[in-house]
């Protein structure tokens, strides 16, 4: 083929390069079969068996084509899932001196792009302003064991927990960018927000004081549920005997016969009074109580008997409590 004066001829090299490659790699390994020697570019290619006879285990290791090409097949769909910490793992394997040319070529650019792209973070945990090497730190999970350097994770979520005793645990919802870089993660601790008496704790809301009610309380609510119920059956005997009146002698009616009519109204008015009375009084009791330093003190019932009644027996309730 003629060229023009001046002109350079097409390189064709991209095009044939990795089957150059292979080819090379098979004529080697032909080579080193009928010598009974490794190959010289095998050699080349592994630094650690340069110039030294291979080990049996470590040629062993080597993984053949198959497992090459499924290498490479593998880390290229962990790589479309943004799953790139596995990814490198298959390129590691894809990129060893055994496999084919043109799949170490693939690789090893993968592996520089995976290298670019894959986000790390890094952890901070400080006691009052100063890092703390006590401090327990996990990531999804699993324990951070080096914290002075940063850690590679898959682009997504990921729940970074803090423990540091005697405070919290406290937790943070971190999202990793692909190829956004280093993200530090801070977690700060104070005692100086600490309870009194309880350093490192979260002193909480205060608890609320406590106002007993008094004992009086109860005799005085007992009295007037009396006096409105006493109330009640001497209003209905009055009304019952004014009724009989007017059947037998009224208007003509004596004060005899119109007294216990007026007795019933008066001590039912007597006893609407004391229950009124009794209720305001315990209403007061309990709204002016006062606040009680010992919270906690019960109120017990004691049935006891009653002296100083001639011939008859009879007991009564008393409410006891402690002071």
């Amino acid at each position: 083929m003629r060229y023009a004066p001046g002109s350079q001829p097409v390189s064709r090299r991209p095009a044939f390069r990795a089957w150059a490659s292979l080819a090379t790699l098979a004529l080697s390994s032909w080579a080193s079969a009928a010598h009974g020697q490794p190959a010289a570019d095998t050699e080349s290619m592994d630094p650690h068996v340069a110039g030294a006879e291979p080990d049996s285990e470590a040629v062993s290791e080597q993984p053949d084509t198959a497992a090459c090409l499924a290498a490479h097949v593998k880390a290229q769909a962990l790589k479309k899932e943004t799953r790139f910490k596995e990814a490198q793992e298959q390129l590691l394997i894809c990129s060893t001196a055994s496999c084919p040319g043109p799949v170490i070529e693939d690789c090893g650019e993968w592996i520089g792009e995976l290298d670019r792209r894959t986000p790390s973070l890094a952890f901070s945990v400080t006691l009052d302003g100063v890092e703390s090497q006590e401090a327990r730190v996990t990531l999804n999970g699993d324990l951070i064991t080096d914290r002075e350097g940063i850690t590679k994770v898959d682009p997504g979520r990921h729940v970074v927990r803090a423990e540091l005793a005697p405070f919290p645990v406290r937790e943070q919802v971190v999202f990793a960018r692909d190829g956004g870089g280093t993200q530090v993660v801070d977690f700060e601790f104070e005692t100086a927000k600490s309870a009194p008496g309880a350093p490192g704790m979260d002193s909480g809301p205060p608890e609320p004081a406590s106002r007993p009610t008094p004992t009086i309380v109860y005799p005085l609510l007992g009295l007037s549920a009396a006096g409105f119920a006493s109330f009640g059956v001497f209003a209905l005997i009055g009304n019952q005997r004014k009724s009989e009146l007017e059947r037998e002698c009224e208007p003509a009616c004596s004060d005899e016969q119109l007294q216990p009519m007026k007795n019933s109204y008066l001590i039912g008015d007597i006893s609407l009074a004391v229950g009124a009375a009794s209720l305001l009084t315990a209403t007061i009791v309990y709204l002016a109580r006062p606040t009680d330093a010992t919270p906690g003190q019960d109120v017990a019932l004691q049935l006891h008997p009653v002296v100083g009644l001639e011939d008859r027996g009879s007991f009564g309730v008393v409410a006891v409590q402690a002071w």
